[in-house]
């Protein structure tokens, strides 16, 4: 049987959350809302990740989600395991 685009979508949120890119923090990040991270997890993953999607996978993986006021987006308590540079080099744009 053939996986629907949810499924596919949510298997690549996961993957990405668990691949080691991003490591929790005590404090939560502002430079950066689920929406800006389901974009690079997109680039990342090579498919399409809804801003829902992403956020359960945070959730689901211990992330806290702090939720933009009148908003869908959320900021949460992560810190980058890369530098900058290393996702330039991969032409990933964060």
């Amino acid at each position: 049987m053939e996986k629907n685009v949810e499924q596919l979508s949510t298997e690549a949120a996961e993957a990405w959350v668990r691949s080691g890119i991003i490591v929790p923090r005590k404090t939560v990040n502002k430079r950066i809302s689920s929406y800006g991270l389901k974009h690079i997890a997109e680039q990342m993953q090579g498919t399409y990740i809804s801003n829902d999607v992403l956020i359960k996978a945070m959730q689901d993986a211990g992330y806290k989600a702090t939720r933009l006021q009148n908003s869908p987006n959320c900021f949460f308590n992560f810190s980058w395991t890369q530098r900058k540079k290393w996702f330039l080099e991969r032409g990933i744009a964060i």
